[in-house]
């Protein structure tokens, strides 16, 4: 949504994989579907309005939406399968749970698949310091992101 409001051109050529380990949330987030209360957690209303249309206590994304995102499940702390290279990846608050090692395996495995001018944002209170020196922070915004070295 955030791209189609502010980055129109880019969403027309973007594509968005969103993965997780569990299969049954991916089901629930491939369809599209929202109670009020989820909605209701910061999404304001013109993006509501101009995004979902109402399917009786839900709220259904509309297929412009839907059409930009790709579900498939991914356990971080195995092996990743090929994916095409990233400009972009989100990994908010995961490494937190994971052991040092795991954590090294994880950040490799994002080394490897992040384009060398591509941006990893990870949550508040993690780093990618299990690689030594392998990315660097930058600023963007009031948030600081890396890159690789």
């Amino acid at each position: 949504m955030l791209l189609r409001e502010r980055y129109a051109p880019v969403a027309a050529c973007c594509s968005i994989l969103a993965t997780d380990l569990c299969e049954a949330a991916l089901q629930r987030a491939a369809s599209g579907l929202y109670r009020q209360l989820e909605v209701n957690r910061g999404l304001p209303a013109a993006l509501l309005t101009r995004y979902f249309t109402r399917e009786g206590l839900y709220w259904q994304v509309r297929p412009e939406v839907a059409a930009l995102v790709t579900f498939q499940r991914l356990n971080l702390a195995a092996p990743w399968p090929a994916i095409a290279p990233v400009d972009v990846l989100f990994l908010r608050n995961v490494l937190i749970y994971f052991a040092a090692e795991t954590r090294r395996q994880v950040l490799t495995e994002v080394r490897r698949v992040l384009r060398p001018d591509g941006f990893l944002f990870l949550g508040p209170a993690e780093t990618p310091r299990d690689l030594g020196d392998a990315f660097q922070p930058v600023e963007a915004g009031n948030y600081i992101c890396y890159q690789p070295r």
